[in-house]
């Protein structure tokens, strides 16, 4: 079978298309997409201009890639079919332990450049045109996963309102220890990810997670039971 790594070329190829995706990375997360300039990222990646049209199309399509490429925690919850099916056989309990380990796991990944985190920050902050495109391809897979599990945990008789904030609340607890690591570190030095570790870290939020979702499931059905009492 032919391997494209023994031809010279195609290594190459490879390289020069890493190679901008980094400085992109750098560039974006610096000035924002409007700012950036397609010579300056080649220039930072030792390339010619016309590189970028050859692996990516325009600037609009580098940037595109490059948010896929730092948004790793969203590609890589259903990037993997054989494990999504694997978790489907499992207690939701479980399930939503497998997704918060995974997930703080990716977000506190210290082998990423520091641009990846300021790139999905200034793009939150200053979404562009690629925003919803990235949403549908890398984020709502992740969210619907979570959806499917927190349903499960609080009942039918819960609405569409409730599962949102419940699933947000989840994501919520787990951007904190991201996010708020240097304010987490001065405040509370004892719960950093450095001194509780990730196991830990996960454990509390699911256990918090499940002890609220178990109250919020009792009241809608406690207010479901009332509403067909007050119907009959």
């Amino acid at each position: 079978m032919f391997d494209y790594r023994s031809n010279p070329a195609e290594v190459e190829e490879g390289a020069t298309r890493q190679r901008l995706l980094e400085a992109a990375g750098e560039v974006f997360a610096a000035r924002g997409y409007q700012d950036a300039t397609v010579r300056e990222i080649c220039s930072a990646a030792g390339v010619n201009v016309a590189s970028v049209n050859y692996h990516f199309g325009d600037k609009a399509g580098l940037y595109k890639s490059v948010l896929r490429f730092a948004d790793r925690c969203a590609a890589s919850v259903s990037s993997d079919s054989a494990a999504v099916e694997a978790m489907q056989v499992l207690q939701p309990e479980d399930r939503l332990r497998l997704f918060v380990r995974g997930y703080i796991a990716c977000l506190t990944d210290g082998g990423r450049p520091s641009w990846h985190t300021k790139l999905i920050a200034r793009e939150m902050a200053e979404p562009s045109s690629m925003l919803d495109e990235i949403i549908d391809e890398n984020i709502r897979p992740r969210s619907e996963m979570l959806t499917a599990i927190v349903k499960e945990l609080l009942g039918p008789e819960a609405g569409p309102g409730l599962l949102a904030k419940c699933k947000l609340s989840i994501i919520g607890q787990c951007l904190i220890y991201h996010t708020g690591r240097p304010v987490i570190e001065r405040l509370h030095p004892e719960l950093s990810m450095e001194k509780l570790g990730l196991e830990r870290v996960a454990d509390h939020i699911v256990a918090f997670s499940l002890e609220a979702i178990a109250g919020l499931r009792r009241n809608a059905a406690a207010a479901h039971s009332k509403h067909k009492e007050a119907s009959a």
